[in-house]
């Protein structure tokens, strides 16, 4: 199964030099890159109040930074000891690429790309359990984040006007509000001090995973039996596109104008030039909050490590 990951991983690899070859018998008319901060490991458990945007305009020139993005399935290598980068948090690169060139071309080109992700995506669910699928992965392509290898790339629509972006919070579902008890909790703390996670038993020493599972298993221990317990999600605000494009309607005989959204994680691709621009603006938590306020139920933080929250009764 490893040399099924190889292989699809590198088909991965031979549709983006296609691409990269596109662009480079195609030259970028022009590149709009919004920079976001790289997440840390310490970032993960909070909120940030603030995300500054640095944007990175030009043209041609940034042929090679676009296509870095497209590689990038990797966490980096952290600068420091405690500037470890976050394997949890995706990281995002907001963006608009004007191509030269084909548009039918171009879109054959992403699809191929998506495609050979797809494979390499159905080859790492092919493979076991999850601690099986980390195992297999993350010996195989080391720091790898699965998330970022896996995501798509976008071409919008030829005739493509008027392109804004925005931060946008995403709405949970209603998974992310199931609630457990205290025995379900205790049984799976359980299994994992028998059998300790494979994630865990590559980053941590045998007796410091020891005493930690010991600790969270005397935490929900010491709760009443009726605790009301659920999964905390952070739920992150992410980078979003609205776009206007024309088209022709042949039951009214004319053009008419058409709109299109989504999530933004990778540099989306186009070969017109926009009418209008809007850029990605920083993000302050304060402003957005006293706009859109929505109740949110508080708890306390049980077990971290599983994002585990104690409910007030």
């Amino acid at each position: 199964m490893t040399d099924h990951l190889k292989e699809t991983k590198y088909r991965i690899e031979c549709a983006l030099d296609e691409l990269e070859h596109f662009l480079t018998e195609n030259p970028l008319q022009a590149l709009w890159l919004y920079e976001l901060p790289q997440w840390k490991r310490d970032d993960e458990g909070t909120l940030p109040d603030t995300i500054p945007v640095t944007e990175i305009h030009g043209g041609n020139e940034l042929t090679p930074l676009l296509m870095k993005i497209y590689r990038q399935f990797y966490a980096p290598e952290p600068e420091g000891r405690d500037d470890e980068p976050s394997t949890k948090i995706v990281q995002r690169y907001p963006g608009i690429a004007v191509c030269s060139g084909s548009h039918e071309e171009l879109t054959e080109l992403i699809g191929q790309v998506n495609q050979a992700k797809d494979a390499f995506a159905a080859a790492i669910k092919a493979v076991g359990n999850p601690d099986q699928r980390f195992e297999a992965v993350h010996s195989r392509f080391p720091m790898m984040i699965t998330l970022q290898a896996t995501r798509y790339l976008k071409v919008l629509p030829c005739n493509t006007t008027r392109i804004s972006f925005a931060w946008q919070k995403p709405i949970a579902s209603k998974s992310d509000h199931d609630k457990l008890n205290r025995q379900l909790l205790l049984e799976k703390l359980t299994q994992e001090r028998r059998y300790p996670p494979v994630n865990i038993a590559m980053q941590l020493d045998g007796d410091i995973w020891a005493a930690q599972i010991e600790e969270e298993i005397a935490l929900v221990e010491a709760l009443p039996e009726n605790a009301r317990l659920r999964y905390r999600r952070v739920l992150r605000e992410v980078p979003q596109a609205n776009w206007v494009y024309e088209t022709f309607d042949t039951e009214l005989g004319e053009i008419i104008e058409l709109r299109g959204n989504g999530k933004v994680n990778l540099p989306l691709l186009t070969t017109r030039m926009p009418d209008k621009l809007k850029g990605l603006q920083s993000y302050d938590r304060q402003k957005a909050e006293a706009k859109h306020r929505r109740p949110v139920a508080k708890g306390k933080i049980l077990l971290p490590r599983l994002g585990i929250e104690l409910i007030p009764q």
